[in-house]
């Protein structure tokens, strides 16, 4: 199972992992940063922000840390998040 958490930077870290509708993760071997695509359902509390940091973790191993680039709401209020991580 996938834990995703995203801190805004505002003193709240969000437990996301049930929002989320679909994630994809791309990584490339060299030279190019990993990069991570997350769909998930607008919730009225959370606040999403560029430069927010996004972690994913699978069975306690840690997967995927990086930073919101990219943010789009759809008008059925899905969010999509585009993440890429430090070596962007």
């Amino acid at each position: 199972m996938l834990e995703i958490l995203l801190d805004n930077k505002d003193g709240n870290v969000w437990d996301i992992s049930e929002l989320v509708s679909s994630v994809s993760w791309k990584t490339v071997r060299i030279g190019q940063p990993s990069s991570l695509d997350v769909t998930l359902v607008k919730h009225k509390d959370l606040k999403i922000e560029p430069g927010a940091v996004i972690r994913v973790r699978s069975d306690n191993t840690n997967v995927f840390y990086g930073y919101v680039f990219t943010i789009e709401q759809s008008q059925d209020d899905d969010i999509r998040l585009v993440a890429y991580d430090q070596i962007r």
